[in-house]
């Protein structure tokens, strides 16, 4: 992509997604206890951990999807010359 190694691609876009995941868990969870987000999901609620621990990883998927979604508009358009 645009003479970017791969390699340095790939870790852009883990660890820019990573760095938004834990910002927004934490804006989160400093209004919402995890173990309300365990009770809704009908998991064990006794675990404060898990409810952070799931809640970073969807997070942190949903983070990799929107660069994923930004790499692919950087990539350059090929015109056509027939219209």
């Amino acid at each position: 992509m645009l003479g970017i190694p791969t390699r340095q691609v790939i870790i852009a876009l883990l660890w820019s997604s990573f760095l938004s995941a834990g910002v927004a868990c934490g804006l989160i969870f400093a209004w919402i206890d995890p173990t309300v987000l365990l009770d809704q999901l009908g998991l064990d609620s006794d675990n404060r951990l898990s409810g952070y621990s799931l809640a970073f990883f969807f997070l942190w998927l949903i983070g990799i999807a929107n660069v994923l979604i930004c790499l692919f508009f950087l990539r350059p358009v090929s015109h056509s010359t027939n219209n």
